[in-house]
């Protein structure tokens, strides 16, 4: 089950960047940031921005990042004698997504709960690594990473910070609910996401309706990027767009599942 959730991840991922444009030039094109490293080789700000090279660079580095990420996704499947290579693809591959997950963070005002909600997209490479060495910590840094991911979530969904259009665009497309049902509906799952995370580290009664929850919701909201979204008109720029965002999502659901048969094995 993890092979299969890090392998999509990853797939998902890799065609992010080899397709699209990761939020790379928040960064590299950010004067604030960049302009002393750029002026210390002896350029001019100006001349730097406006080259056209420069860009190109940036294009082909972003690719080359999906290039390893995509090895990275097939390396899940190496037989045990090329277990070291397969950790190092998968440990570069969690560097890159954390390195892109703060990127994600900075591109929207440095939000905390946006670097949460991308909790279970970088670090599942790494809890993978940690469950096949059978790890003594890898259950709590799992519940960790599925807490931040929901708690992430659940930030947006009560209005924390400003709600995406996406979170009601997709409840009234998905779920057929009117714009009022949306705002209830998305406030109550909320708080249940703030429940259920505190829930993973508490020894109380309904723990087996915790991980329900999990399961349901994540595995929810990773398929409403594809049925809210769809469209028999434009089939090619549906799967081009929604195709890789929900296959990033599923350690969304996935992990809680697998933590879950774990802990029922105990």
């Amino acid at each position: 089950m993890l092979k299969i959730t890090t392998f999509c991840l990853l797939l998902g991922k890799a065609w992010q960047h080899l397709r699209w444009d990761p939020p790379y030039r928040a960064l590299l094109w950010d004067e604030k940031w960049m302009r002393g490293l750029v002026e210390s080789i002896g350029w001019s700000w100006q001349a730097y921005i406006n080259d056209p090279l420069v860009g190109q660079n940036i294009s082909a580095g972003v690719k080359g990042l999906g290039l390893v990420l995509f090895f990275a996704a097939w390396s899940v499947f190496l037989p045990p004698k090329l277990g070291k290579l397969r950790t190092f693809l998968l440990r570069l591959s969690g560097m890159i997504l954390l390195f892109l997950s703060l990127l994600v963070c900075k591109e929207h005002g440095w939000r905390v709960g946006q670097f949460l909600e991308l909790g279970l997209q970088w670090a599942t490479p790494c809890l993978f690594l940690l469950w096949i060495r059978d790890s003594r910590g890898a259950g709590l840094w799992t519940k960790i990473a599925i807490a931040s991911t929901f708690i992430g979530h659940g930030m947006y969904a009560l209005g924390w910070y400003p709600r995406p259009a996406d979170f009601l665009d997709m409840s009234i497309n998905g779920l057929g609910l009117n714009e009022g049902q949306a705002e209830v509906f998305l406030k109550t799952m909320g708080v249940l996401d703030f429940v259920a995370a505190a829930y993973l580290f508490l020894p109380l009664k309904g723990q087996q309706l915790t991980y329900f929850y999990l399961i349901a919701w994540g595995f929810l909201t990773t398929c409403a990027r594809l049925w809210s979204h769809f469209n028999w008109d434009f089939l090619g720029n549906w799967a081009a767009m929604w195709l890789h965002e929900w296959l990033m999502r599923f350690p969304h659901f996935l992990v809680p599942f697998y933590l879950w048969l774990k802990e029922k094995a105990k």
